[in-house]
């Protein structure tokens, strides 16, 4: 849960003349790549397969186990990769098509070596029933399943331009699309082996989204055997998100709108809460009781270079200081009740004319603490500024640092 829809984060450059990478530095590391936060980024048995890319040039996948450090280049390509999945000791990846025309999906052995040609289309799952994957073109987006037999591919759903994977909880997948017009948000889920999907939820929206983009759903929880899911969209010069939280009860088959104030589309959650932040605020936040079904406001300053996100019980802030970055701990729901200050403490030395901003998230067993530096005194970048590196530091759940990779 964030409480700033964007970060403003910086870093060391060093000089022409020096050769030799540093810890911290900017611009040496710029040639290698860097790992942006909206990248592709998973955790399995322990590792982390993430993408330091070079835009327009090269997008390379690494594993990285983070116990060791060890860090092993899989595979390589031309254009950007936008997913990542695997199976039985086995790495499945989307790039884009070079012609910039839909996109094909790769498979090559999490050891790394030549990368064979799978499908078309985006791939979403893969489990011992199969691998599962879209194709979209201009009108449909089509739901395919394919063997590891070599059997023919099988098609399991026609869905309309917006049809979109969301994630799987165990082993069944979830599924999004929207309809117009009146505008409508469908749910729907797959049990992995089924013939088809099934509709969940089919929403009727109060208003028509004001923005070209049709509204999507961008995550999905289930707690205590109910479904809660957040739909959305990305509006104005600065792409903020405007986001609505929906409970979708299993038993009675009925979706209930919780709040339309989410403005980062995750959904954040401890035992029988849901968090998130209020709109125009860094210091109001709320509750949702999924029990209760009671909404509870509560406060917790959060400045301007800190960064809030609740996850399991606990709430963390991170905050980037003049020499280090350092990340407390408490209670989540509370105003720092139980805090535990430097739960985690990175020493990171700065250039004062760049500028740094810190976050953190969870990824399978592990945190990340990503490091963003961005330089604003380059004004062919516009307000946003230039991004110039971001380390991404790896610690278990007790805050021990482990590793660090860019």
């Amino acid at each position: 849960m964030k409480s700033k829809p964007f970060k403003k984060i910086t870093c060391i450059i060093l000089t022409i003349l020096l050769t030799v990478v540093m810890l911290n530095t900017g611009t040496a590391q710029a040639a290698a790549g860097i790992v942006y936060e909206y990248s592709k980024m998973i955790e399995s048995d322990g590792n982390i397969y993430y993408i330091p890319s070079v835009e327009g040039s090269s997008y390379n996948i690494y594993r990285l186990n983070p116990k060791t450090g060890a860090k092993t280049k899989i595979a390589s390509s031309d254009t950007y990769i936008t997913a990542l999945v695997t199976y039985n000791n086995t790495l499945y990846y989307t790039s884009d098509n070079a012609n910039g025309t839909g996109s094909t999906t790769y498979s090559v052995s999490l050891d790394g070596g030549s990368p064979h040609t799978l499908s078309k289309g985006v791939v979403c799952y893969a489990d011992k029933s199969g691998i599962y994957y879209t194709i979209e073109n201009e009108k449909n987006c089509l739901l395919y399943r394919k063997s590891y037999a070599g059997s023919k591919d099988v098609l399991l759903y026609k869905g309309n331009s917006s049809f979109k994977y969301i994630k799987n909880i165990g082993s069944t997948l979830y599924f999004g699309q929207s309809k117009g017009s009146p505008s409508r948000i469908e749910l729907l889920s797959l049990k992995s082996g089924k013939a088809k999907p099934a509709l969940l939820s089919s929403l009727k929206l109060k208003a028509e989204p004001e923005t070209d983009n049709p509204p999507a759903i961008s995550d999905l929880v289930s707690i205590k055997g109910n479904l809660y899911y957040q739909y959305g969209t990305y509006q104005g010069s600065g792409s903020f998100w405007y986001g609505t939280l929906v409970k979708f009860d299993t038993a009675a088959k009925k979706s209930t709108i919780i709040t339309d104030q989410m403005i980062v589309p995750s959904i954040s959650y401890s035992g029988s809460s849901i968090y998130f932040d209020e709109m125009q605020s860094t210091y109001k936040h709320h509750s949702y009781n999924v029990t209760s079904g009671k909404l509870t406001a509560f406060t917790c300053p959060v400045s301007g270079t800190e960064y809030y996100n609740v996850m399991g019980s606990y709430a963390y802030k991170a905050s980037v200081n003049k020499k280090s970055i350092t990340v407390s701990r408490f209670t989540a729901g509370t105003n720092n009740k139980n805090l535990k200050k430097d739960f985690i403490k990175i020493p990171y030395p700065q250039n004062s004319k760049l500028s740094y901003t810190a976050s953190i998230t969870s990824l399978g067993q592990y945190f990340l603490v990503p490091v963003e530096c961005v330089d604003y005194n380059d004004s062919t970048y516009g307000w946003r500024g230039k991004i110039i590196s971001i380390k991404w530091y790896v610690t278990d759940y007790n805050g021990n640092i482990l590793t660090h990779f860019e």
